[in-house]
Formats: C-alpha cells, structure tokens, sequence
C-alpha cells in the first residue's frame, strides 16, 4: 500500500542521495539475507528510503549515528555497538530543552535501539545484519563535507558530538561577515557576539 502512495513521489535512480541509495542497499541486502524475496526487499527499500530522503531531521541524524560507528566493533558485537549508538544519539538529542521533553523525543528511538538490541540475539538475524553490513560503504551513509555545513545552524541536536556554540564559531569562521542569526530547530541562535568574537583577517 504504501508504495502505491509513494510512486509519484519517488526520484529517478540518478538522483537519490548517496546516504538513502546506500541505506536502501543494507535494506534490501538484510532482507534477502532473512530469506525476504528480492523484489519486495528491493520495494520495501525504496518506501523506506523516500522518508529518509525527503526528512533532513531524520536524514541528518542517521548520518551523525552512522559517523559514530566503529565498524570492527559493530561486526563484532552488534549489540554492544548498536546500544552504545543509542547512548550516543540520546546524549545529543534536543540538548537545549527540558528534561522530560529530552526524554520523550528520545523515548521512539531507544525503542528501537532496544529492540534491535534484543534481535541480536537471534543468530540468524546477527547473520543477516552482519552480512549485510559488510557489503556496504558506511562513509556513503555517514555526514558528508555538505551536511556537515547545513548542521552547522541546526541548534536542536548536537551534531558531531559539539554543542550548538561550538558549530556557530565554527560558522563564523566560515562567514566573518555573515554572522548566525537563525537556527532550523525552532528557537533562534543566542547572541554570541560576546562570547565568540570573529576571526581575524588580514
């Protein structure tokens, strides 16, 4: 059903992102490693990639998360690695606000941590995830030197494990002329003209 809702949406081959062809690659190979028959893996790739595309909340999280990754560790004891990744990403959601609100934007993910966690248990999904792990390139899934600059602004998580001040001076070394006064993660960005005065030039 949803592929047939998503169709007129979907992007010609050449123009997916290399993160979200990358991500639909592990998928389909995961899937077809559980026994799922190629072509409803490959559909399911795609539906599940087309949020992933279009979300860059959602995209830009993934990459940060797949930036952490330390692959031998991850091949090794999949569910280690997998609960040290959720440890990480809950460390650096939505640093800013509140407590409780940290916790409930938090709270869908870690259940997904949790029960991938718990799958690893079963050999033959270790398997299959460990299988297809292998035949993709992380790096292509992980923040490329592009998003990289568009989280610069993003004051709603802390990309890279760096707070939103440390990714605003890096900004402003960026663009000594242009200094923030936005953010994409609802507030604006603090005055930092104090704190953080502009680099040097010559």
């Amino acid at each position: 059903m949803g592929r047939w809702q998503l169709e007129p949406h979907f992007l010609k081959e050449r123009y997916w992102m290399d993160c979200v062809k990358e991500l639909r690659k592990w998928i389909e190979l995961f899937l077809v490693n559980l026994g799922v028959d190629q072509l409803l893996a490959f559909r399911f790739a795609k539906v599940f990639g087309c949020f992933i595309e279009y979300d860059n909340s959602y995209r830009f999280r993934f990459e940060d998360i797949v930036s952490a990754i330390n692959l031998p560790f991850l091949l090794a004891n999949p569910r280690r690695e997998i609960k040290r990744l959720g440890e990480i990403y809950a460390s650096r959601e939505r640093p800013h606000r509140p407590l409780e609100e940290r916790n409930m934007a938090t709270k869908k993910i870690m259940m997904l941590v949790n029960l991938l966690s718990f799958l690893m248990w079963l050999p033959s999904i270790k398997r299959a995830f460990v299988s297809a792990t292998k035949e993709v390139n992380l790096l292509k899934m992980s923040l490329d030197k592009a998003d990289t600059y568009h989280t610069l602004m993003i004051n709603d998580y802390n990309y890279q494990g760096k707070s939103f001040d440390e990714r605003c001076w890096v900004y402003r070394t960026l663009h000594p002329e242009d200094p923030p006064f936005a953010t994409i993660g609802g507030s604006p960005a603090p005055d930092t003209s104090d704190t953080m005065p502009l680099p040097q030039t010559e």
